[in-house]
């Protein structure tokens, strides 16, 4: 019996230890009562382990509870008491960004399902409460630049732009690695797989059959593709770089096709992931190194110099923004409007 009762009690123990999903780790109480749970708390820890590819220690846990959860919640509470809401316009914007870059890393549009599989692979969030999500990273932001404008305006018009000597130190320091791989640019006949892909296939057989490998043939049906109204579309010249993220779209043997052709050459039907294409070479041009005053890609008239006075510009926003963002939070501290509960963190 007694050794039943020492049982019991070791497993008892062994089940406080590790938390419920519905323990509260934490309390935030600045106008009203919000307690943040472990299982939001488990999701943090996640996200950000699958963001650094790295487990988080306890004190990381910590950390980021104290340091973003915490506050997030103290800057939206504020924000609603202030009657500062989220601009719904903004955040479909800001969603609809994020397709449009997905579709043109896809080379073409994204189905509804291609993008919930992206937020979902990237974020691990359906679409419903990814848009949440925006919807609260909008408000702090919008919060934290009202409570700049209004009480720190002096270090926002401290903000200066990057001098030339910054510019071309960081260029020398990182030039190594401003390198553009071998490119080849493409005319391209795209015949897209959707339901069907014995017909997207039957059709890129038959467009092949068509252009026989005769440049000027390809050129032809290119004319018709340009509509999209056939069945396939075309366009060009289209920049391809010889790496890794060209080939995890268009996979290894367009790649290794593409590469092996020469100028005026045109393709037989290749099959990639999301499509057949058709190709034709119509420029090639060798791995070299970018020039502080080159383009900092194909297509791209931003050249090397814009682009690090853009991200310098941007860095010392960043800087200045964080440095009032935890002004903010230390003001809207005062009072120890929350409390943790430790012994939660470790779930």
């Amino acid at each position: 019996m007694k050794k039943t009762i020492i049982v019991f009690i070791l497993m008892s123990l062994a089940f406080a230890a590790f938390p419920a999903d519905s323990d509260t780790v934490a309390t935030v109480k600045l106008v009203k009562t919000e307690p943040i749970f472990v299982k939001q708390l488990r999701s943090e820890v996640e996200l950000m382990e699958k963001l650094t590819g790295q487990k988080l220690t306890l004190d990381e846990r910590k950390k980021l509870l104290v340091d973003k959860m915490i506050p997030e919640r103290l800057v939206l509470q504020a924000a609603e008491r202030d009657k500062l809401y989220a601009d719904e316009k903004a955040v479909e914007q800001q969603l609809s960004r994020l397709r449009d870059a997905l579709s043109q890393q896809q080379r073409r549009q994204a189905t509804d399902a291609e993008f919930a599989e992206a937020i979902r692979k990237e974020m691990g969030m359906d679409i419903p409460a990814y848009r949440a999500e925006l919807k609260r990273q909008y408000i702090i932001q919008q919060y934290v630049l009202k409570y700049a404008q209004e009480k720190k305006s002096g270090l926002l018009q401290s903000i200066k732009e990057p001098t030339d000597k910054e510019i071309i130190e960081y260029y020398n320091e990182n030039k190594t690695k401003a390198v553009l791989p071998d490119t080849a640019y493409l005319n391209m006949i795209q015949i897209p797989i959707t339901d069907n892909k014995t017909k997207a296939k039957e059709k890129g057989d038959k467009l092949v059959l068509e252009i026989g490998g005769n440049s000027t043939k390809f050129d032809q049906v290119s004319v018709r593709g340009a509509a999209g109204t056939d069945g396939y579309s075309s366009g060009g010249p289209m920049p391809i770089p010889r790496n890794a993220e060209a080939r995890q779209v268009f996979g290894a043997d367009f790649m290794n096709t593409i590469f092996a052709m020469k100028l005026g050459d045109v393709s037989k039907l290749i099959e990639t992931p999301k499509a057949y294409y058709i190709v034709k070479l119509v420029d090639m041009r060798e791995q070299h190194n970018i020039a502080l005053d080159d383009e900092i890609q194909p297509g791209n008239a931003m050249t090397m110099r814009e682009y690090i006075k853009a991200g310098l510009t941007q860095q010392k926003q960043a800087e200045i923004i964080k440095k009032i963002q935890d002004e903010l939070v230390a003001e809207l501290s005062k009072g120890n409007p929350y409390s943790i509960n430790e012994k939660y963190i470790n779930y």
